[in-house]
C-alpha cells in the first residue's frame, strides 16, 4: 500500500474544500504542487473525479522525482522527507475529506445507495477483520451482502487465475446473493467471480473497482435484498371485468401483475377472481419485483409491476368466496395473507 492509500483511506474528496485550499482543476483531475522541506522539496498530487489519488515528491534542485520516498528506503534523510511528505497529505485530508466506511469510492458510493433506498446501513462485525461489513436485511435478518478489502491476488488465486505485481493492491469485493441459473451468464462478464466467502453455487462476488457501473451492481445488491426476505403467501384479487384472467396463463406460464409493497421475490401469491368466478383459480411464484411500469386508466393505476410463475391451477369453484369465509375470510379488496387454515387446503 503506497503513503497515499494510506493517509487517503476510508475518505472521499469534498471537490469544493479542494479548490478552496488550493487545488486548480484540469480536465478530470484536481492537482496541487506544494512546495515543502524549505522548498527544496515539491509534493505533486492528483485527484480525478471519481477520488483515486496519485502522488509523488519532486527534488526541485534536480527536478527529478525522489524515487526514495516510495521505495521505503531507510535513513535520517529520507525519514524526515517521508514524514513531511505525509504531513502535507495529511493537512489535506483534514481540510479537504471526509471520512467514509469503505476504501473505494464505488463502495461508499453503493453503500449510500443501499442506505437511501433500502435503509440498510453496513454492519463491521468482525472484530478481525476491521475492515469487512455485512448488509443485512432487517425484516428477515439475513445477509443480503458481504463487502470485503483484499489483495486482488487472493481472488485471483482462489478462482485458478494469473495475476502480476499489480494485483497485489487491495481491492474491495462485494458477495451477492444470486439465483444459481444467473451465475453462469455474470461469470462471463468482467469484474464478476464465484462467491469468495459465501456459497459458490447461490452467491456472485462483485469487484468494486469501477469494471462494472454502480446502476448494474445495485441491481444486483436489490435483487439480493429482495431473495433474502422470508416469504410469504398471499391472496390478491383479480377482476375479469378489465382482463381476461381466466385464460391468461393459456399460452404462458409467466405474467406481470400489479404489486404491492409488501410482496417480495419468492413470495407466493393466490390470485382470486372476482364475480362472477368469485373462486381462487391460480397458484403463482414471484420471480421480480420492482419492475418498473406506467399505466393509467380511470380504475387502475400502476407504477410498477411484479413478475409471476403460474405454479398451479384450482377447478372454479374449488376454493369458492363461500369456501373461504369458513377460514375467515370477508373480504378481498386488496393483496392479504392467507390464513393458516386455508393455506394447509391449497
Amino acid at each position: 500500500m503506497t503513503i497515499e492509500e494510506k493517509i487517503f483511506a476510508k475518505a472521499e474528496p469534498n471537490f469544493k474544500k479542494l479548490i478552496e485550499f488550493g487545488f486548480q482543476k484540469k480536465g478530470d483531475k484536481y492537482t496541487l504542487q506544494k512546495d515543502f522541506m524549505s522548498n527544496h522539496f515539491q509534493a505533486q498530487i492528483n485527484i480525478t473525479k471519481r477520488g483515486t489519488i496519485t502522488g509523488k515528491v519532486i527534488d526541485l534542485e534536480t527536478s527529478d522525482e525522489y524515487l526514495p520516498l516510495h521505495t521505503y528506503q531507510n535513513g535520517q534523510f529520507v525519514n524526515q522527507v517521508r514524514t513531511e511528505y505525509q504531513k502535507v497529505l495529511t493537512n489535506i485530508v483534514n481540510h479537504c475529506f471526509t471520512k467514509q466506511p469503505f476504501h473505494s469510492p464505488q463502495a461508499n458510493r453503493l453503500a449510500k445507495l443501499i442506505k437511501s433506498q433500502l435503509d440498510t446501513n453496513p454492519e463491521f462485525i468482525f472484530k478481525n477483520a476491521p475492515d469487512y461489513a455485512i448488509f443485512r436485511n432487517s425484516s428477515s435478518n439475513k445477509w443480503f451482502g458481504l463487502l470485503m478489502h483484499i489483495k486482488r491476488t487472493k481472488l485471483l488465486a482462489k478462482n485458478g487465475l494469473n495475476y502480476s505485481i499489480d494485483d497485489l493492491k487491495y481491492v474491495d469485493i462485494l458477495d451477492l446473493k444470486i439465483k444459481a441459473e444467473q451465475q453462469e451468464g455474470l461469470l462471463n462478464q468482467p469484474g464478476f467471480y464465484p462467491g469468495y466467502h459465501l456459497n459458490k453455487n447461490n452467491w456472485i462476488t462483485v469487484i468494486l473497482n469501477d469494471t462494472i457501473s454502480d446502476q448494474e451492481i445495485f441491481k444486483l445488491i436489490k435483487a439480493s435484498y429482495q431473495l433474502t426476505f422470508n416469504s410469504k403467501n398471499w391472496l390478491i384479487p383479480a377482476n375479469p371485468k378489465y382482463f381476461d384472467i381466466m385464460h391468461a396463463f393459456d399460452h404462458q406460464d409467466q405474467l406481470i401483475w400489479k404489486q404491492s409493497t409488501n410482496i417480495h421475490t419468492a413470495d407466493t401469491v393466490f390470485l382470486y377472481v372476482a364475480a362472477p368466478i368469485s373462486s381462487i383459480i391460480y397458484k403463482c411464484r414471484v420471480l421480480e419485483t420492482d419492475i418498473p411500469y406506467q399505466y393509467n386508466s380511470k380504475k387502475v393505476n400502476m407504477s410498477r409491476v411484479m413478475k409471476i410463475k403460474l405454479i398451479k391451477q384450482y377447478p372454479a369453484g374449488k376454493f369458492s368466496f363461500t369456501y373461504l369465509k369458513a377460514h375467515g375470510i370477508k373480504a378481498i379488496r386488496g393483496p392479504r395473507h392467507v390464513p393458516n387454515s386455508l393455506l394447509n387446503e391449497l
